[in-house]
């Protein structure tokens, strides 16, 4: 278990503490960390292999995004019944069905 990751931007390399870290994302095969100031740094690193190094309070909610449940501000539940992960930072993520109902039986909801 780890407590700070590289981040990349640009031509600069950042330890990033993992506590600031809201969530990583994959997006166009690339992963990515979103810190709490909505700032996005690139990860060398594919989701399962963070998954085996960050604390437990990281969780899948969905194929590709991993959140620290720590900075979920609020679950919404959409009208479709899709649920979103909103984040300190208002930083908004969906979260899948299957991946809720393990969130339901891991936090009680």
């Amino acid at each position: 278990i780890t407590d700070q990751i590289p981040g990349y931007m640009d031509d600069e390399i950042t330890m990033l503490n993992v506590g600031e870290i809201e969530c990583f994302i994959v997006e166009d095969e690339r992963t990515y960390a979103v810190c709490r100031n909505r700032t996005r740094y690139l990860v060398k690193s594919r989701l399962y292999e963070l998954e085996g190094r960050l604390p437990g309070d990281f969780v899948r909610i969905s194929r590709s995004v991993i959140a620290n449940w720590k900075n979920i501000s609020k679950l919404k539940v959409q009208l479709s019944g899709a649920v979103d992960a909103v984040f300190q930072s208002g930083y908004t993520e969906c979260i899948s069905r299957r991946c809720f109902a393990d969130l339901k039986r891991r936090y009680g909801l």
